[in-house]
């Protein structure tokens, strides 16, 4: 997603492809290696496989409506 894309486009197409996604406003979103505090974001999740599933995260980060930086996730989950 380019930045300065607006963040409903945005949802349109994540959905599309198969993410689930809600607004988080003042929220962290954490990384393995990282934390980023009290922003607002779009959190989309998308996990396939089973047992293990490969999990998809990302926290399109929101000003003035628009995409202004992504955070992505990725990882394995399961038994």
């Amino acid at each position: 997603m380019p930045f300065g894309t607006e963040i409903l486009s945005v949802e349109r197409i994540m959905l599309k492809n198969g993410f689930s996604c809600h607004v988080n406003l003042a929220k962290a979103f954490e990384k393995r290696t990282e934390a980023h505090n009290l922003i607002d974001y779009l959190y989309c999740n998308r996990e396939e496989g089973f047992p293990v599933s490969r999990r998809y995260q990302s926290a399109l980060v929101i000003r003035d409506g628009k995409v202004s930086w992504i955070l992505v996730s990725k990882g394995l989950a399961g038994p």
